[in-house]
């Protein structure tokens, strides 16, 4: 009889872990997610990463999520015609999401290549992130 008791008991602690306790892969965003919207777990990693180190990613709108490290730009000049000040490469930004609620991630560029000034859509990336529990 004891034995029953204390297997249940262990199936209810087990069963009533928080959900908080989930472990959510983190959602990577980039260049083809602009004006869209995601939606995200409470504690999940959003990792932005937008194809140009002319990119500046800002600080998120919002209280749902917050800023997880630096803006992190890696030059790749592998490519045909890639070279120093060309804008090849990478610009990537961490966030979390902290709390439920609406954030906003921006970032913006003023060029698109070497002497390439961006018009008004090519300068601007906006994406809004729904956190949920």
């Amino acid at each position: 009889m004891k034995l029953v008791l204390v297997l249940c008991a262990t199936a209810l602690v087990a069963t009533a872990a928080p959900a908080s306790a989930t472990s959510w892969p983190t959602r990577h965003l980039d260049d083809r997610d602009n004006h869209h919207s995601v939606s995200v777990h409470v504690g999940q990693t959003v990792e932005l990463t937008l194809a140009s180190t002319y990119w500046t990613i800002g600080a998120p709108g919002g209280t749902a999520l917050g800023a997880d490290g630096a803006e992190r730009k890696t030059p790749n000049y592998t490519r045909p015609g890639c070279h120093g000040g060309s804008g090849c490469g990478t610009d990537v930004r961490d966030f979390k999401a902290v709390r439920t609620g609406t954030s906003g991630i921006s970032a913006t560029r003023s060029a698109c290549g070497e002497a390439l000034r961006c018009s008004d859509t090519q300068s601007r990336f906006f994406v809004t992130v729904h956190v949920v529990p």
